[in-house]
């Protein structure tokens, strides 16, 4: 069972998500119309996953609190559109998916259940927006490290995959980080899903050609799956 916690500002579409999650046997959902009963149900008792309207209230400070006061709980930020800087400010503050409010109801549904399944969910333009620059030249070893942390390895699971202790794959991956250029963890984690054919894409089935939000990305790390990375960083 998911427990979702839904902070939506707006009664009819308030009333419109209720409608639609009620008859979802997987998922048991609770709506709160202001950002003080947000907190309070935070309080008492952290849901699985946060559908976290944005509102003029809902700023970067916002969500970082929330991330921190509620640890463990997955974030989807439900909007109607994206800039890609606040996009990305909004994941290093804590955000595991961003949902735009134009898509069909299957796709929320579905964006639901793959961030707590501990996916994460942004669109194609704001990966682009993350991992956009040019590729430079990486060692065999380099590849492998970035295969492993596109498959969501953390450092001691690194260390062992590549036979390293565990504050060499530390300084590793910091060097990794500054020869690409990129600003945090996370950015590398991108970077490596696009480079290392890792990424995959979905498409909505009711997109039209001129649709902004026609392809998403959904990437879920397969961490018992150690030996595909060493496969795949051969093939690279």
């Amino acid at each position: 069972m998911i427990h979702v916690l839904a902070y939506v500002d707006e009664p009819v579409l308030a009333q419109g998500l209720h409608d639609l999650l009620r008859w979802e046997c997987d998922i048991e959902a609770r709506i709160v119309s202001t950002l003080s009963a947000l907190w309070s149900a935070i309080s008492v008792e952290p849901p699985d996953l946060l559908l976290l309207n944005l509102t003029p209230a809902v700023t970067i400070q916002t969500i970082q609190n929330i991330a921190e006061m509620a640890d463990g709980t997955r974030i989807v930020l439900w909007l109607r559109n994206i800039d890609p800087a606040l996009g990305a400010q909004a994941i290093r503050a804590g955000v595991c998916g961003i949902l735009r409010k134009t898509l069909p109801p299957e796709m929320l549904l579905k964006c639901l259940r793959k961030v707590s399944d501990g996916e994460l969910w942004v669109e194609k333009p704001l990966a682009k927006y993350l991992i956009e620059g040019k590729t430079p030249r990486l060692t065999g070893r380099e590849l492998e490290l970035l295969t492993a942390l596109a498959h969501g390895l953390r450092n001691k699971e690194i260390a062992a995959l590549l036979q390293l202790t565990e504050a060499s794959a530390k300084i590793y991956v910091f060097r990794l980080q500054k020869k690409l250029k990129l600003k945090d963890r996370f950015e590398l984690c991108l970077y490596g899903l696009k480079h290392t054919g890792c990424l995959f894409m979905e498409q909505s089935a009711e997109a039209t050609e001129d649709s902004a939000f026609s392809d998403i990305v959904s990437q879920k790390p397969p961490r018992k799956e150690l030996n595909l990375v060493k496969s795949i960083a051969a093939s690279a």
